[in-house]
């Protein structure tokens, strides 16, 4: 009887397995993107976040721990107690005191 050779395990392939995923996710950033726009909030401070956030992902020296550099980027890092609760679940950093209150809403000037 012959002997069977233990085969190895498949090599894990990121873009077979995240592709479509992936792809999937940035279509619909990018369609959050256009319906920001569309409704004049392109200036929120969470659209802004997420531009900023972007923008480290397509830097040519990008590091290769995007993930946790994106992170960062929409997290506040406020050590110092706030008087008072902010929104809740933000997902980006509140802008601070003397920040233009209407850039943060997103409201367009006339």
């Amino acid at each position: 009887m012959p002997r069977s050779t233990p085969r190895s395990a498949p090599v894990y392939d990121p873009v077979e397995a995240g592709y479509l995923e992936a792809r999937g996710k940035l279509i619909e950033v990018a369609a959050f993107f256009d319906r920001a726009e569309r409704r004049g909030r392109a200036g929120d401070y969470r659209v802004r976040a997420l531009r900023a956030a972007l923008a480290k992902l397509t830097r040519p020296d990008a590091p290769a721990a995007r993930a946790g550099s994106v992170l960062r980027a929409l997290s506040d890092r406020t050590r110092a107690p706030v008087p008072q609760a902010g929104p809740p679940a933000a997902g980006a950093p509140v802008p601070r005191p003397g920040s233009s209150s209407r850039s943060q809403r997103g409201e367009k000037r006339k």
